[in-house]
């Protein structure tokens, strides 16, 4: 839970060092609690990028990590931004399937 004017900075669930130790979280799931008046979004700045996300590679992600850990970039480098709604809810993959054969 983030406290009032928190962020929970851009952050992996799962790392491929996580698949390769065999430690791998491989779904996410949130609810989101509450309505709130301001903020709250949570941010995939990855998705829908036209630019192939899905075959970039670690140091592309490293950039997009680095650039989004200032709040007010978070949900302003495109991606998916989904707004709070009480009882609404998020599941979302950590790993491609392939990553783990």
């Amino acid at each position: 839970r983030s406290p009032p004017l928190g962020h929970y900075a851009c952050h992996h669930d799962s790392s491929p060092d996580d698949v390769a130790a065999g430690d791998v979280r491989l779904v996410t799931a949130a609810v989101f609690l509450n309505d709130v008046p301001l903020g709250g979004e949570t941010a995939f700045p990855g998705a829908r990028n036209d630019s192939g996300a899905a075959n970039w590679d670690v140091h592309r992600w490293e950039q997009l990590e680095e650039a989004c850990q200032a709040t007010s970039a978070c949900t302003s480098l495109g991606g998916l931004v989904v707004a709070p709604r009480k009882g609404d809810g998020l599941l979302w993959y950590n790993v491609r399937l392939d990553a783990l054969a």
